[in-house]
């Protein structure tokens, strides 16, 4: 069975380049990437950070609209209060992501300011 987020992401791009009324090998040529890699994508297999910003930007859409399904969207843009947004990110985070954020809570903002600095330039790399 395939991941959720892994079928939401393929059917996303199905609909957006379909809307746009783009080929696959139009697309991956505008991200720099070959066609049958892109028609992996469409089918199951997730994109890099780096490949994610960039599609997103050839479809001129967000990554949310791109890694949500519109229903996830609907119901993110009902929420009102701060605690029930952290809730709905929280709760879509894998294990491992969860037990990340729960360790950078307990650090100083000095401490978070550095990382933050850190993930923000292996980001910077990797656009390169």
């Amino acid at each position: 069975m395939k991941d959720d987020k892994k079928t939401i992401l393929a059917e996303n791009l199905i609909r957006f380049r379909k809307q746009m009324g783009i080929t696959q090998a139009a697309i991956a040529s505008s991200v720099g990437i070959e066609r049958s890699r892109y028609a992996h994508y469409e089918k199951d297999t997730t994109p890099t950070a780096n490949i994610l910003r960039k599609l997103a930007a050839v479809l001129n859409v967000t990554l949310d609209e791109l890694m949500y399904s519109p229903e996830q969207l609907q119901r993110f843009n009902e929420l009102d209060e701060p605690d029930e947004m952290d809730s709905f990110f929280f709760n879509e985070l894998r294990k491992d992501e969860k037990e990340l954020v729960m360790k950078l809570r307990l650090l100083d903002p000095t401490s978070k300011a550095s990382i933050r600095k850190a993930v923000d330039e292996k980001l910077s790399k990797s656009e390169m």
